[in-house]
């Protein structure tokens, strides 16, 4: 079943008396195995210990709990930071992305810049394209594959349609 929501946040305050009776109570006894389950894919729990505080992740196979753990590491320290050095900054202004990571997702995955001959339309090198290989596969969404040439006659009847209810040339339209 799929449940209510996706990740859980659970902020435990652990009363260092509290703490110390609980340990007097369980001394002698040994624990052999224990596991800890959740019903959500996503449960990061906060142990605050009073001195200091811990966090324990759980999650399901196809998320990083290691990955998780550095994201939260960094983002506490740089809000840490933050409150020393600027208590009036943004929360939106600190980084929460190690250093590493965030250059890979703003500069490494979007360096997609192409030379392409200037004085030729995006459309116009489609034509070309078409033209070139019109049945290759263009585009596949949801398992359907596209070739050039059917997208290419999807895109003149989406034009002749779209001119037909008075549309021009440079006129801006939301699809």
């Amino acid at each position: 079943s799929t449940p209510l929501f996706s990740a859980l946040l659970n902020y435990r305050h652990i009363d260092a008396h509290v703490n110390q009776e609980s340990f007097d109570t369980w001394q002698g006894i040994e624990s052999l195995h224990s596991e800890e389950r959740t019903n959500y894919p996503l449960a990061l729990s906060v142990n605050d210990e009073g001195e200091g505080f811990s966090l324990t992740v759980q999650a399901i196979a196809s998320i990083d709990a290691q990955r998780v753990c550095s994201y939260m590491q960094t983002a506490l320290e740089h809000i840490l930071m933050a409150l020393e050095q600027d208590p009036e900054a943004p929360l939106s202004s600190i980084a929460i992305l190690p250093a590493v990571e965030r250059q890979q997702l703003l500069v490494e995955f979007n360096k997609t810049a192409r030379d392409y001959p200037q004085q030729q339309t995006v459309h116009g090198l489609f034509e070309d394209q078409v033209r070139a290989l019109p049945k290759t596969c263009a585009a596949i969404h949801d398992g359907v594959s596209v070739s050039y040439a059917e997208l290419n006659t999807r895109a003149n009847r989406l034009a002749r349609y779209l001119l037909g209810l008075g549309v021009q040339p440079g006129d801006s339209v939301a699809i």
